[in-house]
């Protein structure tokens, strides 16, 4: 393969159900350590620039049986303040998902 598949939303959904399918949990990074007897996908992503599409991946998560962590910068290019962005993190803890910090060491050394 030269190149990256186009990404979808879409293709993410069929993406995640054929894991559930074949047996896996999709899981967030707080349980790493957990003694689980089932394979795992641990599903975690870094919103560098826009919040407003994890919204999106979180509910297709969540149909999926999926949980996931996402982290938010508090430098980033965005105000994770703002109404709308707290909308997003409020709305993916509802639907079950982590939210935390992404610490950007360039930021804060």
């Amino acid at each position: 393969m030269d190149r990256l598949p186009r990404f979808s939303f879409q293709a993410y959904g069929a993406l995640l159900n054929e894991f559930r399918r074949s047996g896996y949990q999709l899981l967030p990074v707080s349980t790493l350590l957990d003694e689980l007897q089932t394979p795992v996908v641990y599903l975690r992503h870094d919103i560098d620039f826009f919040p407003q599409p994890a919204l999106e991946m979180g509910r297709i998560e969540s149909e999926a049986g999926g949980r996931a962590t996402y982290y938010f910068l508090l430098s980033g290019p965005y105000n994770l303040f703002a109404a709308e962005n707290r909308v997003v993190l409020h709305t993916l803890v509802k639907l079950g998902h982590e939210v935390g910090l992404h610490y950007d060491l360039k930021n804060y050394p």
